[in-house]
């Protein structure tokens, strides 16, 4: 019996447990905004060299969060437009939670600019 084959939708050299998405999530759960950005940034930076678009829409997802926590929704709505367009194209159920949230923060972004021309 020989070693077992990578799974199809994780490329070699991606293990299953990429210890910095999952700290980007815990980050976020304390309020570490920065950290999170940084992990998610590392996790990000992985995935695309590896292709694994199944890892990158998520990581995108949660850079999104940090960034819409220190520098407002509209620095997030790129990372999530790219989540949302990597979840359609493989077909992810995720792709409806991630248009909910650029359909928010569209709408913040709009009441946001009617306050700010009264």
């Amino acid at each position: 019996m020989g070693k077992p084959s990578p799974s199809p939708a994780r490329p070699a050299g991606c293990s299953r447990a990429t210890p910095t998405a999952p700290r980007a999530a815990a980050h976020l759960g304390l309020d570490r905004y920065d950290r999170a950005h940084g992990h998610a940034q590392q996790a990000i930076a992985l995935y695309r060299r590896t292709g694994y678009r199944l890892g990158q829409a998520p990581a995108l997802v949660e850079m999104g969060h940090a960034l819409e926590h220190t520098d407002g929704k509209h620095t997030a709505q790129p990372c999530w437009h790219e989540a949302l367009m990597l979840f359609a194209e493989i077909g992810s159920p995720e792709a409806d939670q991630v248009h909910a949230l650029l359909s928010a923060a569209s709408r913040t972004a709009a009441g946001d600019s009617e306050l700010e021309g009264s």
